[in-house]
């Protein structure tokens, strides 16, 4: 909010990397649930159900997605920026 980050690199890091990995999971996250409502509105009762083996690949998948896009910076592939309405 205009002042100087008072926590420290480490702490601006690891607050940014939080927002990463769960901005990104929830994005992920929210593609996968629009796929299933997508394939129970096209197909009806015939769409395959969603099955607990599926929900863990699609988990598994989504926290290894958020993973490799948010420990990026921290390894010294690109940056952090700041957000939209540059508060954080």
């Amino acid at each position: 909010m205009g002042g100087v980050w008072q926590f420290g690199d480490w702490a601006c890091q690891f607050h940014a990397f939080c927002g990463s990995i769960f901005g990104y999971g929830q994005i992920a996250t929210l593609i996968f649930i629009s796929y299933d409502r997508y394939n129970v509105v096209v197909n009806g009762v015939a769409a395959r159900p969603l099955s607990y083996g599926k929900v863990m690949v699609f988990l598994l998948f989504i926290w290894a997605f958020a993973s490799f896009w948010a420990i990026g910076p921290l390894v010294g592939y690109g940056s952090y920026a700041l957000d939209g309405i540059l508060a954080s």
